[in-house]
């Protein structure tokens, strides 16, 4: 019984223990890129590899959020564990974009990623999608690993009034993830993949953050919901 007892914990702790991704868009009307870190990420698809479908939920404040909502295409990169503590997390985790160009060659240079496109086809419409991949270079070479990562488009969007989070149904236009990385309780064994937690740990900075827009969030949800200051 206590065997049973610890592995429940442990399928908890891993439930509760979300991977990160960063997630990528462009502006329709300036051609911009953008992205962001979330975690809020549910697939819903009751048929594997069939019409797949997830959950994605987005901060209505975030520019990436809103170049999402506008061109309903984006690029979903899983983030492999080799990143914790690393500025690229906190680059796009922390920043906003609406005052910092996220995605320019300056960044990449520093940061060490450059930015790919990849063309999906939806419904006979071409459609250009900005992804990331990771740079080294070593003795005046330069190695690109491209990221896991999957291509959406949103179908569904709800947004409540009293609710900071725009909650989206999106379908996969690509595999996710087409690198064959696909998260799965062995890749955590494993530990290829960033978690919530673990990125916390090495950024105190992030974490903070964190607590900061939750406690301000569920501060607001508790003002609406009492009918104070209507």
């Amino acid at each position: 019984m206590a065997t049973t007892t610890t592995q429940q914990n442990l399928s908890l702790s891993n439930t509760l223990n979300p991977y990160l991704y960063l997630v990528t868009a462009c502006d329709p009307k300036t051609n911009q890129m953008h992205g962001m870190i979330i975690s809020w990420v549910t697939p819903i698809s009751l048929v594997p590899k069939q019409d797949e479908y997830i959950v994605v939920g987005l901060s209505k404040t975030n520019m990436t959020s809103e170049c999402i909502l506008h061109s309903t295409y984006f690029a979903l990169h899983l983030l492999p564990s080799s990143l914790q503590g690393s500025q690229l997390v906190e680059h796009f985790g922390l920043k906003s974009g609406a005052s910092t160009a996220k995605c320019d060659v300056e960044h990449q240079k520093i940061l060490g990623f450059c930015v790919q496109t990849t063309t999906v086809e939806d419904h006979g419409v071409s459609v250009n999608v900005p992804t990331i991949a990771l740079t080294n270079t070593e003795n005046e070479w330069m190695t690109t690993t491209t990221l896991p990562f999957g291509i959406f488009k949103v179908t569904s969007v709800q947004v409540q009034e009293d609710c900071h989070v725009a909650v989206c149904i999106c379908q996969s236009l690509i595999s996710c993830f087409i690198t064959g990385n696909e998260p799965n309780d062995h890749d955590h064994e494993k530990g290829l993949h960033l978690r919530k937690h673990e990125a916390y740990q090495f950024s105190p900075v992030l974490k903070e953050q964190h607590l900061q827009q939750r406690d301000q969030h569920a501060t607001m949800i508790c003002t609406k919901s009492a009918g104070i200051g209507k």
